[in-house]
C-alpha cells in the first residue's frame, strides 16, 4: 500500500462535541457580509460610476447576506498542520465559531501531547526546520510582513 493511494491508514478522535451554531451566530455573520468581512463584490462597467459601483455592490453584499445558509454545528476543527518532526497541530473552533481555538498537538502516531492555550499560541502559516515558524503579519500600514522565529522547546498541558 501506497501512502498516497487516499486509503485510510488511522483514525484519530477525541471526544469534543461540536458546538451548535446560535442564532447570534448566524447575525453576527451576516453582519459580517454586510460589513465586508466576507466576498467582496465589485461592480464597474460602461455608466456604473464609482459612487453607483459602490451603492451596487452595497446592495448585493445586503442581498447576500440576507440569503445566508448555515449548518446546525461549528466544525470541531478548524485549521491543522504538520511540523518538520511530523507532530500535528489541530486547531479547535473557538466558542464564538469564528475565533481560532485551543490548539491540541499529537505525536506522528496520533498520541496526545497536550493542548496549547489559544491566548498563547497560534499555529505558524508555515513549519520550517529546526523548529523554525513563519507568520505572515500585516504592519500598520497593511503591509505584509514575515516574521520568522524558533521554537525551543514544547511543553503543552492536558485539556
Amino acid at each position: 500500500m501506497r501512502p498516497d493511494d487516499g486509503t485510510v491508514r488511522t483514525v484519530l478522535e477525541r471526544a469534543i462535541d461540536p458546538i451548535p451554531v446560535t442564532p447570534e451566530m448566524q447575525e453576527a455573520a451576516r453582519e459580517r457580509e454586510r460589513g465586508g468581512g466576507g466576498a467582496q463584490v465589485i461592480a464597474t462597467g460602461p455608466g456604473i460610476s464609482g459612487e453607483a459601483g459602490r451603492e451596487l455592490s452595497s446592495a448585493l453584499a445586503q442581498s447576500l447576506a440576507a440569503e445566508m445558509d448555515f449548518g446546525s454545528e461549528v466544525p470541531v476543527i478548524s485549521e491543522m498542520g504538520v511540523d518538520h518532526e511530523n507532530r500535528i497541530w489541530i486547531v479547535r473552533s473557538g466558542e464564538d465559531g469564528v475565533s481560532p481555538g485551543p490548539v491540541d498537538v499529537l505525536t506522528p502516531s496520533g498520541g496526545y501531547l497536550g493542548t496549547l492555550s489559544e491566548d498563547s499560541f497560534r499555529v505558524p502559516d508555515s513549519f520550517g526546520p529546526d523548529g523554525l515558524m513563519a507568520y505572515v503579519e500585516q504592519d500598520k500600514f497593511d503591509v505584509p510582513v514575515l516574521r520568522v522565529v524558533r521554537l525551543v522547546s514544547l511543553t503543552v498541558a492536558g485539556g
